[in-house]
């Protein structure tokens, strides 16, 4: 069955969104990625027992980068694609392809509003008990295999693309 998964917004103040979301509204971070100063930049929480409700990257104020659905499995997802396809929906980034970030199959494609949304499956499930399992980290070499793990790469734009 599919339903609304998470949404990764952007902002300028990511660290201090990500410190307000554990500290006042008790969210659970569950993954970060690094940057080159070892500095976190990307963070990835939740209140539930998925992976991440929520997760906040750089980029400009207020914005959004994707909506996530989630849908049954592998094979769901190549329906979907193929559903898109059909309809004349482009995918873009690699298409279907996995992130290292929650372990997920994904693909993405913009609505008609121009937000991007994206399809995944096989999320592994986290603790719902606060800073029990400390957060998986995704720095330096790792980082490209942490947002497209068979590509171990990342587009220039997939970042920068918001709305």
């Amino acid at each position: 069955m599919t339903h609304l998964d998470h949404t990764l917004l952007a902002g300028n103040d990511c660290d201090k969104t990500a410190k307000f979301l554990q500290e006042v509204l008790d969210f659970n971070l569950t993954e970060c990625i690094h940057g080159p100063d070892g500095n976190p930049f990307a963070f990835f929480l939740t209140v539930s027992n998925t992976i991440h409700n929520v997760a906040f990257a750089p980029g400009p104020p207020n914005s959004l980068h994707h909506i996530a659905f989630y849908v049954s499995d592998r094979a769901d997802v190549i329906r979907r694609v193929d559903m898109l396809k059909h309809r004349k929906v482009a995918t873009f980034d690699y298409g279907i392809s996995r992130h290292g970030v929650a372990g997920v199959t994904t693909v993405y494609f913009h609505d008609p509003s121009g937000n991007r949304n994206e399809f995944q499956c096989g999320v592994y499930e986290g603790s719902v008990v606060r800073n029990k399992i400390p957060p998986i980290v995704w720095a330096g070499e790792n980082i490209p295999r942490g947002v497209f793990y068979y590509e171990s790469a990342v587009l220039a734009n997939f970042f920068e693309v918001v709305t």
